[in-house]
Parts: structure tokens; sequence; C-alpha cells
């Protein structure tokens, strides 16, 4: 019962700090295309709105979350928008909570999502990427509990198709199924200790699922207005950081990054997060003996995009 409370708490101090001011200017951009693309039934394929730049090409790869935008205020007005980013974000938590969830952890599990609550609610805003924190857990939920059904293939594949039409970080689909394909591979092929190659391990068919997962998965990728030019603009995106376009993504907030050496100790910044770190990188560290290997690659691999971005 007290476990309950707790969570009941929670998510009302979750849903609390989801209902702020909008305080991104990006939005009005989303919700003039979203108009525009409501208005006329296609997709813009140049640039329509800029003075200077004015029919240069443009990949618009969030065109399915300007059209959500837009349609949301056109039927609540602005005040419908906070309260889809507050539905957003509690069904974020919701997820995380079904996902993790013992009756026996509770005194566990609540601090760990309160403290991803302090980390998270720098990102309680009206932009895609709210969007995309759903596509990720989900992701997250059906490669670690659901791939041994058949439900699961067509499952990711919807969630890629939507993710792929919302936000760039549609990459993130892929890399996490090569991340689990990676995984399981080890486990079958590689000289690892007993409690490795049995934790979290796959059944053959399961493996199997996973290998035809990650070719439906990519094939989705590729089912937006664009085709090619939007599955690849994460790609050029990444090349960009390091070519002649630095100087602009240099300046692009969720580019920079969070934390670095000289920093990690630095109390008064980044604290909830720096907490996450050590938290979750001592959990391996006290269970050695059974690491879950998948879990282990995203967790590194997630913790060095999350740092240096």
């Amino acid at each position: 019962t007290f476990g309950v409370i707790a969570i009941g708490v929670l998510f009302g101090l979750v849903a609390f700090a989801a209902v702020i001011e909008i305080k991104d200017l990006d939005l009005w951009l989303h919700m003039k295309m979203g108009e525009v693309i409501t208005s006329t039934g296609q997709v813009p394929s140049q640039d329509i709105l800029s003075v200077t730049v004015a029919g240069k090409p443009w990949i618009n790869h969030e065109w399915l979350f300007q059209t959500v935008v837009y349609s949301v205020r056109l039927a609540f007005g602005i005040d419908g928008l906070l309260y889809m980013q507050a539905l957003l974000v509690v069904l974020a938590f919701t997820l995380l909570l079904f996902w993790t969830y013992r009756r026996d952890r509770q005194l566990l599990i609540i601090p760990l999502l309160f403290s991803v609550m302090q980390v998270y609610q720098t990102r309680f805003t009206v932009r895609p990427d709210i969007f995309s924190v759903i596509y990720f857990i989900l992701f997250l939920m059906i490669l670690t509990t659901s791939m041994e059904r058949r439900w699961s293939l067509l499952a990711l594949f919807i969630v890629q198709v939507l993710w792929g039409n919302m936000h760039g970080f549609f990459f993130w689909g892929p890399v996490l199924v090569l991340i689990f394909l990676a995984a399981e591979a080890l486990k079958r092929y590689a000289p690892l200790p007993d409690g490795w190659r049995a934790e979290g391990r796959l059944s053959d068919a399961g493996y199997q699922r996973l290998g035809v997962t990650f070719l439906v998965v990519a094939a989705a990728m590729f089912i937006n207005p664009m085709t090619f030019e939007g599955a690849l603009y994460p790609l050029r995106v990444l090349v960009g950081l390091s070519g002649d376009n630095n100087v602009f993504f240099k300046y692009i907030t969720e580019l920079q990054p969070s934390i670095s050496a000289a920093t990690f100790w630095d109390l008064g910044d980044q604290v909830p997060f720096k907490k996450l770190i050590i938290v979750s990188a001592i959990s391996f560290l006290l269970n050695a003996r059974r690491i879950n290997l998948v879990l282990f690659f995203v967790w590194a691999v997630v913790l060095v995009f999350s740092v240096l971005a």
C-alpha cells in the first residue's frame, strides 16, 4: 500500500511538472508547416518560409509531428498543446513503470524514476523528441520482453514508421536492434562465462526473429515522403557535424556535451544525471556474475551518446 501511494505521488509530480509554459520557439514553425501540409495534402520538399534560402531543398523529417500539433491546437487551442505535452510525459513514465515494476522492489524503482524525472524535465516541451522518447522506450520494452512473440515484428515496424516521420532520432530503431543482435551473437559464439551466456538469452526462434526484425525496421525507415533522402537524413547530420556545417551545429543546444571529465564531480551541475550513471554502473558491478550483455551494451552506447550530445 505504501508503495502504491508513493507511485501515485510520483506520477502526480510528473504530471504537475509537465504542465509548463511553451518555451520552445520551434513550435511556431512546426504549427505553420502543419497548417500548410494539412491544407495542401503535401509535404513541401523545398523551403517555403525563408527569405534568404527560399526554394532550397528541405528534408522535413518531422512533418507528422507538425500535423499533430497543428491539429491539436486547431481543436483544443494552446492549452491543448500543454495537456498533450503532459499526457505524453505521463505515458512515457507509465511505460517505464510497467517495464521495470516489481512488487518486491518498489522502494528501489520509485527513487530511480524520480531521478529520471529530474533529468527528463529539461525536455518537457512541445517538441518532436517528446514522441521520440516514447518510441525509444517502446523499442526497448519490446526487444527485451517480447521477441519470442510473433507480433513483436509488426509492432516494431509500426513504431519505426511513426518514428521515422516524427523525429531525426529514428535511427535509434535499427541501432538498438543491431545492439541486441551483437549481444545475442556473443552469447552464442564467444567464450563468455556461463552466467553471461544464459542471462536474458533468446531462444533460437527469437534470435532468428531478431535478424528479420533488423531488415524490417531498416526498410521501415524508407517509408516517408522523402524516401531515401528522409531515411539518410541522420547520416547527413552526422557528416555535417564534422564538415562545413559544423559552425551551425555547435550552437544547437541538444548537440552540446552534457557533461565532461572536468565537470563530472561538480555537484552543482547535472547531479541527477550523474547519479543515474553511478547507480547504473554499480548495478552491473553487483551483478558481475550474471550480466545481461544486451542491457550492458545498450547502457554503454546510450551513455556515450548522452554524454556527447
